[in-house]
């Protein structure tokens, strides 16, 4: 297993994918990751040279590890990973369109990123049964068009 496969099973398994509306209605698109443990934390900064790592909160008893990317710095990630991705897939290509959407012309792009925003929230509650599922009726309808 190469490293790039390791950190897109650790990425499906603890990153966590946000996007947060800004006043402007630019979409701030983040990656969060928080382990007990900061070695694969350490290892996915020192692949990406992106991102940062910190300690939450500064006194023990529950110590963690926080490493967070955002927008741009996200994007790399994402669009590096993306093709090994199973679990955040479809919410990696949600951000990285809005990632891209922000680097143009932003008002013509609100109505978009706003429906990003929900769809990326929308992802999170859903069952992976019913991801599966939806895909699978997509499919179908698209199939039986004439």
């Amino acid at each position: 297993m190469n490293d790039l496969s390791y950190l897109a099973g650790f990425f499906d398994g603890e990153a966590c994918i946000r996007g947060a509306m800004q006043a402007s209605g630019a979409l701030v698109v983040s990656i969060n990751i928080s382990l007990k443990d900061s070695r694969p934390l350490y290892k996915f900064k020192q692949y990406f040279e992106v991102g940062t790592i910190a300690l939450y909160p500064q006194e023990p008893p529950y110590k963690y590890y926080t490493f967070t990317a955002y927008s741009k710095n996200a994007g790399i990630i994402l669009s590096t990973l993306l093709p090994l991705l199973i679990v955040k897939k479809e919410e990696a290509l949600l951000a990285l369109e809005a990632v891209e959407l922000s680097r143009h012309d932003l008002i013509n792009h609100l109505p978009r990123l706003a429906q990003i925003f929900h769809e990326l929230k929308e992802v999170k509650r859903r069952a992976p049964e019913e991801i599966e599922n939806s895909k699978n009726l997509k499919g179908m309808q698209l199939a039986t068009l004439p």
